[in-house]
């Protein structure tokens, strides 16, 4: 999902179905629950807010946010603008990722989903729950992507998708 047609491209991520379409427009369509991760990574407030917005007044078990240090502070200090509280921006992680030391692209992918996974792992440590929703904002394209249990489904756009697991269609939405 991206609204700058420049940035996702059939060429930049080939075999995905891209939506060119704001945040909160595709994430309104989709279930957004406790089993819901987001983070974005666009760095462009225009973008990344914009979900936000519509994430941080949903249940989501975790969100965060690539970007420095000081890129975080504004995106809080834009928030607080808009209304929302210390208690709801202190539930994004930022800078997104486990501190390892990323430096690279993938590096830093690894980073960002260790961190969710470890977010997710601990919020079911004990609880007997299941399967997991990832909405993986990748560069400057955001990608959605379900996660149950092991099995990942690809970006949609369409009401298709793939999964390893028939038990993944949860929602008649054809975003989750």
């Amino acid at each position: 999902i991206d609204p700058r047609r420049l940035f996702a491209t059939e060429n930049r991520f080939p075999g995905v179905t891209m939506q060119d379409c704001w945040p909160d427009e595709a994430l309104a369509q989709m279930v957004l629950d406790e089993d819901t991760a987001l983070v974005t990574l666009t760095h462009d407030p225009k973008i990344d807010d914009a979900a936000l917005h519509l994430g941080l007044a949903k249940p989501l078990f975790y969100v965060a946010c690539l970007g420095s240090r000081k890129t975080h502070a504004a995106r809080l200090q834009r928030l607080a603008a808009a209304g929302f509280d210390a208690a709801i921006t202190g539930r994004i992680h930022g800078p997104a990722g486990l501190d390892i030391g990323a430096k690279t692209p993938a590096e830093i992918a690894v980073s960002v989903l260790a961190k969710l996974i470890a977010s997710h792992r601990q919020r079911l440590a004990g609880m007997g729950k299941g399967p997991m929703t990832l909405y993986r904002w990748h560069g400057s394209a955001r990608v959605h992507w379900a996660a149950r249990g092991v099995a990942t489904a690809s970006c949609t756009r369409s009401s298709t998708r793939t999964s390893s697991s028939s038990t993944s269609a949860t929602s008649a939405s054809p975003y989750h």
